[in-house]
């Protein structure tokens, strides 16, 4: 782990100097958007020391049931945030959607993790920093899944029932709300993937970089770390597609969300 003296101090203070800067000369043109950018920061940072300190707890534990706790945590507190989101009743809702994006992080994960090498760290050490990165896009991708899902599931009753009273499957019915949910779900990693230098590959190149990777091992890394993220988006939409179908639909295929 590193440590703080690996950052200069006086380094960190012009940083600081030139934040200050440029908050002054947002002030000089618009005062009352000051207060919005203290209370940003506050946040921020409130969060970050948050993050911190579980992150730091997590690498003194260093054990498998800490991190998988982590995890598990995590991904319930996403799902809740994705239902919620969605308006939908998470009490019945949050067990099939926590389970699809546990399911569908899983593999991707795995595969990650056999795919990294870190001389002098554990597997545990770098499950955390992987995990995160495919949960927090995770989020992004699967939100927007199920928030498309089950409106165009509102939107589109009479074109379903129209399906099945001329010989649909239940399947078969659903399928255009299905393409138009993966399709949500994907569509903001395939932009990151068309505009690298604006989004969030930058960040995980430079951190790569800042850890003493090769620029050519932290470009492979960035890749596996997108492709992994792009499965994880359509294995867990899909699973959570299939999921919480019987919390959409009654035994006489009525449409029963609101």
């Amino acid at each position: 782990m590193q440590q703080l003296s690996d950052i200069s101090l006086w380094g960190a203070v012009p940083v600081l100097l030139l934040f200050g800067m440029a908050v002054a000369l947002l002030a000089l043109t618009d005062r009352s958007f000051l207060m919005r950018i203290f209370q940003v920061t506050v946040i921020h940072v409130s969060q970050m020391l948050l993050l911190g300190g579980c992150v730091w707890l997590l690498w003194r534990l260093s054990c498998w049931w800490a991190d998988t706790l982590w995890l598990l945590l995590t991904v319930t507190t996403v799902a809740f945030l994705m239902i919620d989101k969605a308006r939908l009743n998470w009490y019945k809702l949050l067990l099939p959607v926590t389970v699809a994006l546990l399911a569908g992080l899983s593999l991707p994960l795995l595969a990650l993790l056999m795919s990294f090498r870190q001389a002098g760290a554990g597997l545990w050490q770098i499950f955390v920093p992987l995990a995160a990165v495919l949960v927090g896009q995770l989020y992004v991708g699967a939100s927007r899944a199920l928030q498309t899902y089950t409106r165009q599931l509102r939107h589109t009753q009479q074109h379903y029932q129209y399906m099945v009273a001329n010989g649909a499957t239940h399947l078969e019915a659903l399928m255009p709300s299905v393409r138009r949910g993966l399709k949500a779900a994907v569509l903001p990693l395939l932009g990151q993937m068309v505009k690298p230098l604006l989004i969030v590959v930058p960040l995980l190149f430079c951190g790569l970089l800042l850890a003493g990777a090769q620029p050519v091992v932290a470009v492979v890394a960035s890749l596996l770390i997108v492709g992994a993220s792009l499965s994880a988006q359509v294995i867990s939409s899909v699973l959570m597609f299939c999921l919480a179908d019987r919390f959409f639909y009654d035994a006489q295929d009525r449409f029963i969300v609101y």
